[in-house]
């Protein structure tokens, strides 16, 4: 066979196509291996073997979507590639938790179906001392600042033992957030707390529900002089403000769910939005219109023939919390006045961990006093056990620090 036969030219080819998806997996694998574990051994063969059985019907599917297609070919297939690939590395990466692990512990001991139980049972009560007492009362709680510190240790120590100072270190790493950035948050978090306590500051709300240790103070629903007038027409008055998600509206189906969220769906090319069916209509609201803001992002990547999931998760949310902010901001001002107030709330959350991952000698008790008056200086100085009915400290660490320093990079600058 020469150098000049069709053979030849095919053979080339085929070669070619070969090493060109060899280099497009390796890739992939470089920007998706930190968004789960930076040590972890993979067998590039294997993922190749994938990629090869992906993309070989990928054409065919791509040319049956329904027009107008969210985006071309290559990006289609890319993406396709993306999506699979991660749904592998959550596998490799997902362990199950061994009885002797501190959070089987915890969980064993306190699982949060108890937590709500409880917590159900303090809301029904009317005075503080009541609530106190009946806290107490409950024998599995008495147990849980050694079962969490100990679980906190836990973490620090398979942190400690991959390079990290701490838990929230190796958490930031994987969202793919700079340890610069953070640092850059501690030094201005006073300055955001600051910032939401202002854009409330001319909206009242019940003190008793301020004070009480066990309540979450809420601006959109506590709020006692301005009645949130919803806009029957939120979706119409995002499109028309949007073109990108106009043109694209057939292709977006909304539904009830049991958690808000959004996901994007190759086979079909359409995006579904679930909404909390348990929510109250302007938290609904508040919900469809950031799980829209996701819909505008990954559509705008789509368009710059950007895969959205070879962004770290950080990344993502910050673009899609820039685009919920402005729409709020343009369109929905007392919304977005109330959602501002509310991150307090996330900030108690995140800088109560921020304290206990750091001095795992902390005072919980007094260390979330102090927290939650210096978010609002209306509460007492003093022991506060009511991040005991948090369940997320304990199976979503630093869920809101992703949204937190978010919050402080797009609202503390100015465009």
């Amino acid at each position: 066979m020469g150098i000049n036969s069709p053979s030849f030219f095919i053979i080339k080819n085929m070669m070619s196509k070969k090493v060109s998806l060899e280099i497009q997996v390796s890739e992939i694998l470089d920007k998706l291996k930190p968004q789960f574990n930076r040590n972890i051994v993979i067998d590039n063969q294997e993922f190749f073997n994938v990629a090869k059985e992906v993309i070989k019907d990928q054409e065919k599917i791509h040319s049956s979507l329904a027009e107008p297609k969210t985006c071309d070919l290559e990006t289609y297939k890319e993406y396709v590639l993306y999506e699979r690939f991660t749904i592998l590395l959550v596998q490799k990466t997902t362990f199950p938790i061994s009885k002797s692990d501190p959070l089987f512990i915890l969980l064993n001991k306190i699982p949060p179906e108890r937590i709500d139980q409880i917590s159900s049972e303090i809301n029904k009560l009317m005075s503080f001392n009541k609530k106190n007492k009946f806290l107490n009362s409950q024998k599995d709680l008495k147990e849980f600042d050694k079962l969490y510190r100990d679980l906190i240790l836990n973490r620090n120590d398979n942190a400690q033992s991959n390079g990290y100072p701490n838990y929230a270190y190796a958490f930031l790493d994987k969202q793919g957030i700079k340890e610069s950035l953070f640092v850059e948050f501690e030094k201005k978090v006073s300055e955001l707390i600051i910032f939401c306590q202002k854009s409330v500051s001319d909206i009242q709300i019940d003190q008793n529900k301020i004070i009480d240790d066990f309540y979450t103070p809420c601006f959109l629903c506590d709020n006692n002089k301005q009645k949130i007038i919803l806009d029957q027409n939120v979706i119409e008055n995002i499109l028309n403000t949007f073109e990108i998600l106009k043109k694209y509206k057939d292709k977006i189906k909304i539904e009830p769910g049991s958690s808000s969220s959004m996901r994007y769906y190759p086979t079909d090319d359409t995006f579904i939005i679930s909404i909390n069916s348990k929510f109250s209509d302007t938290h609904k609201t508040l919900d469809l219109i950031h799980e829209l803001s996701h819909v505008i992002s990954v559509l705008q990547d789509f368009q710059s023939k950007m895969i959205p999931l070879s962004k770290p998760r950080y990344l993502r949310e910050k673009e899609a919390i820039k685009i919920f902010i402005s729409i709020l901001r343009e369109k929905y001002m007392p919304l977005y006045k109330c959602f501002i107030g509310n991150i307090l709330n996330d900030l108690q959350q995140t800088l109560f961990e921020i304290k206990s991952y750091s001095n795992t000698e902390a005072n919980y008790g007094l260390a979330y006093a102090n927290i939650k008056h210096s978010l609002y200086p209306e509460t007492e100085n003093k022991k506060n056990f009511g991040y005991k009915l948090n369940k997320n400290l304990i199976i979503k660490p630093f869920a809101n620090l992703i949204y937190s320093i978010a919050y402080m990079e797009i609202l503390l600058t100015s465009d």
